[in-house]
This record gives structure tokens, C-alpha cells and sequence, in this order.
């Protein structure tokens, strides 16, 4: 009897080992991005409203300026028409800001609450500021950024980290051109010549491309100095051939750099998606079926669009479109382009319903 129960002893030790026996003598790259629990949430859609906006403002790889909506991990949300921006979240209505009567445009808002904006005056001029979400509600006061070193200088910001480091771009004087600039609360407004900066993570890393080059090659720089430039050195294992880069680039908060290159796949043109971490120096490849990266959060969660529809992946899996994740179906209204994800999985884009352009929220359903 004391044999038997022995052996079951074993033969459960057995099999609790065996599968950790598999996941060790798998290969690296699969033990890395091994994740057993790989499932799709389910999601509430909620209409926030028609945007007269074009849809090449709204996508998040337009360049200088994304009016898409953005939404930060307290559940704060930004979006944009033709006439303003607004701030909303799942408790609280639309809510508009004017300055001096002019309805101000909303370009990013951080975990803080802290929303950047600008306004455009009348006679062509541009303003920018920066609110606290709570007082956008109550028409406060905002904080003006001093910009005046750039000598009059079109500015044109992207994002906002939550120490206040903003990334964006500057038309150069008399010349169809543009120049990278970054804004620090210690060291005010500064240019970037070598490159055009796309967005910043809370560590200070901002993430780029190398001007000029024909690669739109990758680039990630912090701010107080000091960058990381994509090489072709043997350990990044960079594909083989003419390769270029495209607008799509994102980075997370352990600086992780998502985008996509455009090469050939049997011969003919693709478009590949990469994760490049330069600190660790690694670049992996996938394919996500052509997928235009938007955003990720710090679960490596993907959102963006594939073939015309808002998409999502985790960790760089096959994609799949946010239409059939829906709770009830998607029937009143396409959804386009995911622009922006937090870290509880609450998603925001624009899609089209009932001839026009609307944002959107999907709000995962527990």
C-alpha cells in the first residue's frame, strides 16, 4: 500500500515537472515572450461623439500634428474637432476650454492630469499651454510655455511624460522643412538637429528618426544627452536588403521602440513590425500581417489598425480586429484606428458612424 501511494507521489511530481522541462529546452526567443494566458478582453463601446477632423489629423502617425484621442492610466480622455478639443472620462461629460475666446486644441495629456495645448489666434500666431484636467472643468488659469527663443519658430508638439518633458517639431524658417524640439521644465525648450522625435517615455527616452537618412533610421535620445542610434551590428540581427522605416514608431515605459519597416516578404513588397530594445540590444522581427502600430502600454499590449480596422496584439502576436471583441457586435460603428491604450486595457480611436467620423472608448468588461 505504501509502494502504491509512492508511485502516485511520483507520478504527479512527474507530471507538475514536465511541463517546465518543455519551456526550459524551448528555445530562447519562446521562452522570452512565453505567455500561457494569452486571451483577448472583452469590450463596452462608447460613442464619444462626431470630429469634423480629416482623417489623416487624427491618425497617430500624421507628422508634426495627431489630433487623435489619447487617454492616460486614470482613465482621462482627449480628443479633437474642427472647432476644439475637449476632456472627458467615463464619469464626467465633454467638457471644451477657451482662451481669450478661442477654443483651444488638446495634443496630450500624462498620468498626472496634465493636458498640453495650444491655441491659434487670429492673426495666425499659436499658443501653448498647459492645463490641469481637473481645471479644464472650472476654467482655470493655464501655464504658458515660454517659447520665445525659437524666434517666432512654427511648434508643433506630440506628447507629454509625466515629468513634463514634451517632444514635438519646428517648421524651419523659409524652408519646407522641419527640425526636432523638446521641452524640459529644468532646461526650457531646446533643438535637435539630427533628428525628428515621434514621442517620450517617463524615464526621459525619447524615441525618433536619424535626419538625414534614407533608412528613417531609429533612433532613441534622452533628454539631458546621450543617444542610442540603430546600427547593423550582428547581434540586433537587422533583415537582410533594402529596408525603410515608417512613421508608425512608439515606445514603452521600459523603452521598448514599436514600429514597422517596409521591405519584401517571397519577392515582393511587406511591411514587417519590429520591437527594438536598445538597452539590451535586441531587435526581433514579426509579422502582424501588415499591421500600422499606434500605441502600446507597459504590458507590450499593440493597438493601432490592419487593412483599414482598429487592431490589437499582445506582445507582438498575430493581431486581431477590436470589432470582434465588442460585447453585442460592432454594427453601428466601424472602427477604424486605435490611437492610444492604458494599462488597464481602456482603448480610444475614431471610427466611422452613420457617414461621419466619431471617437471612440472601448472599456474592457471585467
Amino acid at each position: 500500500m505504501a509502494c502504491l501511494f509512492q508511485q502516485k507521489r511520483l507520478l504527479l511530481l512527474f507530471c507538475l515537472i514536465l511541463p517546465l522541462i518543455g519551456f526550459i529546452a524551448a528555445p530562447l526567443e519562446a521562452r522570452l515572450f512565453y505567455n500561457p494566458h494569452l486571451t483577448y478582453s472583452c469590450y463596452r463601446l462608447i460613442d464619444l461623439g462626431p470630429t469634423d477632423l480629416p482623417q489623416c489629423c487624427l491618425a497617430r502617425d500624421s507628422f508634426p500634428v495627431s489630433l487623435g484621442p489619447r487617454i492616460n492610466q486614470k482613465g482621462h480622455v482627449i480628443g479633437n474637432t474642427s472647432y476644439g478639443g475637449f476632456v472627458t472620462d467615463l464619469c464626467n461629460p465633454k467638457s471644451c476650454f477657451q482662451r481669450n475666446g478661442t477654443y483651444a486644441f488638446f495634443h496630450g495629456i500624462n498620468n498626472n492630469g496634465l493636458v498640453l495645448a495650444s491655441v491659434n489666434q487670429a492673426d495666425g500666431s499659436g499658443e501653448w499651454y498647459l492645463w490641469s484636467y481637473v481645471y479644464c472643468r472650472h476654467q482655470e488659469t493655464p501655464l504658458p510655455l515660454n517659447l520665445k527663443c525659437l524666434n517666432g519658430g512654427d511648434v508643433h508638439f506630440r506628447s507629454i511624460n509625466d515629468n513634463g518633458l514634451l517632444t514635438g517639431a519646428r517648421k524651419v524658417k523659409d524652408k519646407e522643412e522641419y527640425m526636432a524640439v523638446f521641452y524640459s521644465p529644468e532646461k526650457g525648450i531646446q533643438d535637435l538637429s539630427c533628428a525628428y522625435l515621434l514621442g517620450a517615455n517617463n524615464s526621459g527616452n525619447m524615441v525618433g528618426f536619424e535626419s538625414p537618412s534614407d533608412e528613417n533610421t531609429p533612433l532613441l535620445y534622452h533628454y539631458r544627452g546621450g543617444w542610442n542610434g540603430f546600427s547593423d551590428e550582428a547581434c540586433l540581427k537587422k533583415p537582410k536588403g533594402k529596408i525603410q522605416f515608417q512613421m508608425d514608431m512608439t515606445i514603452a515605459h521600459d523603452s521598448a521602440v514599436f514600429g514597422s519597416f517596409r521591405s519584401t516578404k517571397n519577392g515582393r513588397p511587406y511591411m514587417w513590425a519590429y520591437e527594438w530594445t536598445p538597452i539590451e540590444r535586441y531587435f526581433r522581427v514579426r509579422d502582424l500581417s501588415g499591421m500600422k502600430i499606434s500605441a502600446v502600454n507597459s504590458c507590450h499590449t499593440i493597438v493601432g489598425s490592419l487593412c483599414g480596422e482598429a487592431a490589437i496584439s499582445i506582445n507582438m502576436e498575430p493581431p486581431v480586429v477590436l470589432s470582434s471583441l465588442v460585447h453585442g457586435g460592432c454594427k453601428e460603428m466601424t472602427l477604424i484606428e486605435a490611437t492610444d491604450i492604458n494599462d488597464v486595457g481602456q482603448i480610444v480611436g475614431y471610427g466611422r458612424s452613420c457617414g461621419s467620423l466619431h471617437l471612440f472608448l472601448l472599456d474592457p468588461i471585467r
